[in-house]
Order: C-alpha cells, then sequence, then structure tokens
C-alpha cells in the first residue's frame, strides 16, 4: 500500500504520495492504487522523481490519453502530449494565471492535468487549485435546481475582459475554426467517482446556453465567486522533481504570476506538463467514493 500524507493538514483535499520512484518498472496494482488515490483526493504529489521525458509520458498514459496543446510553440518535440512551461517566454509565461479548466473551449475537455518540475524559482510558482465537490455540496439547494440542466458556453479568445483572462497566445485561423463553439454542464457527475461538482464556472466559459449574454456572465460570476472561497483552495508548491496530478472534472485551477527570470537565475521556472482525455486505464469504481 502506498505511504500519504495530506497536503493540508485534517483535508482529504490533496495528498502526498510518499517512496514512490516513477522512474522504476511500477506494478499494475500500484498504478490502479495510485489512480484510486487521485480519484478520491483530486490532487496527489510525488516528490523527488530522477526520471526523463520517456519516463514522465509513460507516468503521463496511465491517467488517460495524453493530449497536444492547442498551442503549437510550447509542444515539446519528440513528445505531442507534453507541453513545456517557463516563464523565460514573454509570450506564454503568465498564460495559465487565471482560474480555468483545462480544454474546456475543446468539445472534449482535459480529465486530468500533470506537472513535473525540472526547475523551480526560489519563491513562487505554485498553482491554486479550488476543491469543486465541496463547492457544489455547499451550494444553498434553490441554486443546485436552477443550474442542475444548465451548460456554459466556450470559445479559445471568447473571454470577458473585466473578469477572465483576456491575452492568448494566437492560434491560426483553421485552428480556431477546428475548435469552435461548445458546451459543457454547469454540474458534473464524474464518470469514476459519480459525484457532483460544479464545473467550467470560469476560463474559456463566457455564457450560459439560452441566457441572454449579460445574465449568463453574471451567473458564472456569482458561481465562480463560491468556488473561489478560501476555504476551498489548496497552493500546491513544487521542489525540482515533484509531480503534481489534479482531477480537472472536480477541480479549478490557476497558476500564480511567475516573475520574469532575467531578474535572476534563482527565479527560472521550467515545468513539463501533461493534460490528458478520457478515462484512466487502471481507474475502477470503488464503494468508499461518497455520490452526492
Amino acid at each position: 500500500m502506498l505511504a500519504t500524507r495530506p497536503l493540508r493538514p485534517g483535508s482529504d483535499f490533496g495528498v502526498e504520495v510518499i517512496g514512490l520512484d516513477l522512474g522504476r518498472e511500477t506494478a499494475q496494482s500500484i498504478r490502479r492504487e495510485l489512480i484510486h488515490l487521485f480519484h478520491r483526493h483530486q490532487i496527489i504529489r510525488i516528490s523527488g522523481q530522477a526520471m526523463n521525458l520517456h519516463d514522465y509520458a509513460r507516468f503521463g498514459a496511465w491517467f488517460g490519453n495524453p493530449h497536444p496543446h492547442a498551442v503549437e510553440k510550447v509542444r515539446v518535440a519528440g513528445f505531442p502530449g507534453v507541453t513545456l512551461l517557463t516563464n523565460a517566454d514573454d509570450e506564454t509565461r503568465n498564460t495559465a494565471a487565471y482560474w480555468h479548466t483545462d480544454n474546456t473551449y475543446e468539445a472534449e475537455p482535459a480529465t486530468a492535468t500533470m506537472l513535473w518540475a525540472e526547475i523551480v524559482p526560489a519563491q513562487g510558482g505554485e498553482t491554486m487549485i479550488a476543491d469543486m465537490y465541496a463547492a457544489y455540496t455547499s451550494l444553498p439547494e434553490t441554486m443546485k435546481r436552477r443550474i442542475a440542466n444548465m451548460r456554459s458556453v466556450n470559445g479559445w479568445y471568447k473571454r470577458d475582459e473585466g473578469f477572465f483572462k483576456k491575452e492568448l497566445p494566437h492560434l491560426s485561423e483553421e485552428s480556431l475554426r477546428q475548435m469552435g463553439i461548445n458546451t459543457h454542464p454547469l454540474v458534473k457527475r464524474h464518470p469514476v467517482t459519480g459525484r457532483l461538482a460544479l464545473y467550467d464556472v470560469t476560463g474559456s466559459s463566457y455564457g450560459i446556453e439560452g441566457m441572454p449574454p449579460d445574465e449568463g456572465l453574471d451567473l458564472l460570476k456569482e458561481l465562480a465567486a463560491h468556488a473561489l472561497k478560501p476555504e476551498y483552495l489548496l497552493a500546491v508548491g513544487y521542489k525540482v522533481g515533484d509531480i503534481a496530478a489534479w482531477d480537472t472534472l472536480a477541480t479549478l485551477h490557476s497558476a500564480t504570476p511567475h516573475a520574469n527570470p532575467s531578474a535572476g537565475a534563482s527565479m527560472l521556472r521550467r515545468m513539463y506538463r501533461i493534460s490528458v482525455k478520457g478515462a484512466s486505464p487502471y481507474a475502477v469504481m470503488h464503494a468508499e467514493y461518497a455520490v452526492s
């Protein structure tokens, strides 16, 4: 059995997995247990991994199908499902520093995202993650009934300037055409745990299907303000070699803004990201998952 400790004392939201070496061959029973911990706690962090990109890509596939990022320039050569994140790039430095759910601008959103830390700054660089199970559970019953069948409307460039991040890397017209405008449920039942989560209330969502634009955006802002209360948030920090993975069907996340590393080498940040789609081949239903 894998040893763990909570990322926040007294909370089940996020655990650190202790003593696991991902650079070595891992039994399928360990993979299943790791995926179970991931779904149960929504976030896992595995410290001090001395591995290479082949090891990391193999690890990412335990969670689902690695998905190439829409922005081609950040893809790692030879590893189409792996993205390089670095604050040394002026165009992409803080493009993830806003609250969002990965890939909701596409028809099929991500199911998990992970980061592997190669170089970390002397301070900062955390990922902020919000518990969307808890956010949904604590909604008033009237709001739960109101939004039960609503769908958010999403697009790559469709961000409200007063609330959502609007400066994004350029995509070709063909990429935008293929991506289109997509809708997703505001309340999502997790395909593995069966639990209900508030979903896609900020990021690429800019309205609600069937509602006037202003009313839809106002409702999204109200739901996002609720979801981002301090009691639902966790800051996940990194040391060199750490991997953190979170369940994108049950969380929101945001990078913290990163400084330009030209101020000093100690501020350089270099991470490798994998987002996956679909279910993990090691996911199984467990009776201990509480169904909302």
